[in-house]
């Protein structure tokens, strides 16, 4: 039987939409809404993590490879059969407030639905990136007509508008506008304009923006939704994106501009603050539940491995190729004017933020479960903790103090000058500080509470 052919050429923007969204289990399509699909993967009756992620990951590679629907529904097939859902299951609706649906996610239909919708909204992301890196050249964009055989009338209506790139209509109507939708926008020169605006058809007035309620009856909200647009489609998956990434450089930002600052005190209290805000952030939430989905698939790949009587690198092997660490290091904590001297002869121009990776989150997370709040209290760790350093081990120092009643330790590393974290968690044992102690080679720094405070943070 020949392999099923239908593949095209993804533009490199594309993939860049798609590599970073987290996991967002969801029974309903209203539980995810709108601009949030921009910055989570969901499916609907998805409510297992490992069968969303399976989703997620195959769409991906498609994307990567440039594969159509029936190239990535071959691939996809072994793999759901291999983690149990090759065939119709129940699911149950975690909220109770719909009855178990038996759920078949093999179906061509319901494939096709996950398929083509995540990869319009990845190629129209895609898109309006090129869209504001060109619009210099080809400031404007025409609504092209809908390639479907049953088209909508009020997309048909659309069809032949030409607005200016920046134009807020784009905001809820750039394509797709719904379920299946195949309308497009396509940029064109002010030369272009001129010459189209002169034929039948075509016109450069903005359409009437016709809103209609619309009960979401899972949240209970009544939300507006333009005429012709499918609930839960009203936004342009490309202006939420580049929000996302405008949060994150308005951050590094901040941090950049603290660090050029003159008043050394100054700067680490604006450090802090932006490091904060980020551990508190829906992107940081996202990095946590991902490090946790990637841990997850290497324990049971690994542990896979060693039930078939696999080696160790082996096992480890397994583990990195079913879900390799994206070594993704955010800002998690900054180092506290006492630890100093840890920045090292020659480094004092060294980073003062601390990182933290999604291998270094799911590490974490398996010697003490963990939730994303809880590495805030990494700063306080350092601020307040012992501080232990090892002349056996010069690139790592520990920490241990008692935050909010409860015993935390922090292991950091030291790679080229500046600091990552190792781990963080709750010692199990309250005689953990004390081994730590008296290990060969180690001495304590500082005392836990030991802090100037008038040299500030």
């Amino acid at each position: 039987m020949a392999t099923p052919q239908n593949s095209f050429r993804v533009p490199a923007e594309v993939p860049r939409y798609f590599a970073d969204r987290g996991l967002k289990p969801g029974f309903s399509w209203l539980d995810i809404w709108g601009e949030e699909h921009a910055h989570a993967f969901t499916v609907a009756k998805a409510v297992d993590v490992e069968l969303l992620g399976v989703l997620r990951d195959s769409i991906k590679r498609a994307i990567d490879n440039g594969q159509g629907f029936e190239n990535w529904r071959a691939a996809l097939k072994p793999e759901l059969e291999r983690i149990g859902w090759g065939k119709p299951r129940l699911v149950v609706d975690p909220t109770g407030e719909r009855p178990d649906r038996k759920v078949d996610f093999t179906a061509p239909g319901r494939l096709q639905t996950i398929f083509s919708s995540n990869m319009r909204a990845a190629q129209a992301a895609g898109q309006w990136e090129r869209i504001q890196r060109t619009k210099e050249a080809l400031p404007y964009l025409l609504y092209v007509r809908t390639t479907s055989l049953a088209p909508r009338d009020q997309h048909l209506r659309w069809a032949g508008t030409i607005l200016p790139a920046d134009d807020p209509w784009w905001r809820t109507h750039f394509p797709p506008n719904g379920w299946r939708c195949k309308c497009a926008v396509r940029q064109v020169s002010r030369f272009e304009r001129e010459d189209r605006l002169g034929q039948p058809g075509f016109s450069d007035e903005r359409p009437a923006l016709d809103e209609k309620p619309f009960l979401n009856r899972r949240t209970g909200e009544i939300v507006r939704v333009p005429d012709g647009i499918d609930p839960g489609w009203a936004h342009n998956p490309g202006l939420a994106a580049e929000r996302r990434r405008a949060a994150a450089d308005a951050l590094a930002g901040r941090i950049e501009a603290a660090a050029a600052g003159p008043n050394p005190t100054a700067v680490r209290q604006a450090l802090r603050l932006g490091v904060e805000d980020l551990v508190r952030s829906e992107p940081f939430e996202r990095h946590h539940a991902e490090a946790l989905n990637l841990g997850a698939r290497r324990d049971e790949a690994a542990a896979t491995a060693k039930a078939a009587g696999q080696s160790k690198p082996a096992q480890d092997a397994a583990a990195a190729k079913a879900a390799p660490w994206t070594h993704v290091n955010l800002p998690i904590a900054v180092l506290p004017r006492r630890l100093d001297a840890l920045r090292g002869i020659g480094l004092e121009r060294a980073p003062v933020t601390i990182t933290a990776s999604d291998a270094a989150i799911a590490h974490s997370h398996a010697a003490h479960s963990s939730v994303p709040e809880d590495w805030v209290k990494l700063q306080a760790v350092l601020d307040q903790g012992e501080i232990h350093t090892s002349r056996t081990d010069p690139t790592r120092i520990w920490a241990f103090a008692k935050v909010s009643g409860e015993e935390w330790s922090a292991v950091l590393t030291r790679v080229r000058g500046a600091w990552r974290t190792l781990t963080l968690f709750r010692p199990a044992r309250k005689s953990y500080r004390a081994n730590q102690r008296a290990r060969e080679g180690r001495s304590v720094m500082l005392n836990e509470g030991e802090n100037d405070a008038d040299e500030g943070p």
